[in-house]
């Protein structure tokens, strides 16, 4: 079971260096922005680009109860600065090493996921189908949600 972490509250107004143009920001909690993974961050007015704050206690663990789509995901994609790696033959290459693990592993069903810059595939086998699920992405989105008691 996680630990419970002793956290150094700050009061406001806080100051942040700007991660994209090293500005020195002064920031209020209206200011905060929670966003991907529930991490706090700010948008930086000179820049117009989101830093992290970096304090804990402006953070949100993430639950079944508050997780928002899209907020709290991020986004691979070309826009978001991911390489295009989605092309035929890498599709086919992965789709090749899944079935072949799966002729190999009878009772296994999910050969796990793979990225690569932009490019996400899956490869399922379910139990009494006679087919392969396969998705592939070229542009997804993803998050963690932190294990809760009920998960231990």
């Amino acid at each position: 079971m996680k630990e419970d972490k002793v956290v150094n509250v700050k009061p406001y107004p806080r100051e942040v260096t700007c991660e994209h143009c090293g500005s020195i920001l002064e920031y209020d909690k209206s200011d905060v922005i929670i966003g991907e993974l529930g991490i706090a961050y700010i948008l930086c007015p000179l820049c117009n680009k989101d830093t992290c704050t970096y304090q804990e206690d402006e953070d949100v663990t993430l639950t079944i109860d508050n997780i928002e789509f899209p907020v709290h995901f991020h986004h691979v994609s070309e826009a978001t600065g991911a390489v295009d790696c989605c092309n035929n033959e890498k599709v086919r290459e992965y789709i090749r090493k899944a079935i072949e693990y799966f002729r190999e592993n009878k009772e296994e069903f999910d050969y796990g996921g793979h990225i690569s810059g932009n490019f996400y595939i899956q490869v399922h086998r379910y139990s009494g189908d006679e087919t392969y699920e396969v998705t592939v992405s070229n542009d997804f989105y993803s998050t963690d949600i932190p294990f809760e008691s009920e998960d231990y």
